[in-house]
């Protein structure tokens, strides 16, 4: 007859591997790209326009395009490009980025909505289609965002404080 010791020793060793087994193994976390380029190029296909050469490219991936520019800028979608977030606007907040291509960037988050974060004056441009596989949050921050580009819009709209929503265009 085993003893209470015994029987605890072992539901330990037992809970113990249950554990090890049960346990998920590491988590794989979204990329963060920041574009470093100051000048017009392709999202994908050239590490060397982003930081570290990361280039988010996966549902919960985030893109970042606040670099300072000295000029107008055109990021090509030479390919079709899924994010979960984007952030973007002239850190400086004078110069425009324009994004363009006839590939899709598709809007999907992991977790929560997926979002859109613009900052800087001036009036950036979106051209290439977009597709919103997420309710998306948009938070224009300063300036305006035009979005010319064909939309599945059949999610729903948020936004930050008094943004407005005028034709195409988002603007605070």
């Amino acid at each position: 007859m085993k003893t209470l010791r015994q029987h605890r020793i072992f539901l330990g060793w037992f809970m113990t591997g249950l554990m090890a087994v049960w346990l998920p193994g590491p988590v794989a976390h979204s990329a963060e790209g920041f574009w470093i380029l100051n000048n017009a190029g392709n999202w994908t296909g050239t590490p060397a326009n982003w930081q570290s050469g990361t280039i988010p490219n996966a549902v919960g991936d985030i893109a970042n395009f606040r670099n300072d520019i000295t000029a107008a800028r055109t990021i090509t979608l030479n390919s079709a490009v899924t994010i979960g977030g984007l952030s973007m606007g002239d850190l400086l907040g004078g110069s425009v980025f324009t994004f363009a291509g006839t590939n899709a960037l598709t809007l999907d988050n992991t977790s929560g909505n997926a979002f859109v974060k613009k900052f800087g004056s001036a009036t950036d441009v979106w051209q290439a289609p977009l597709v919103l596989a997420d309710s998306v949050d948009w938070n224009i921050y300063a300036g305006t965002l035009d979005v010319t580009g064909a939309s599945n819009a059949q999610v729903s709209y948020t936004s930050w404080k008094h943004d407005q929503k005028r034709g195409g265009c988002l603007a605070p």
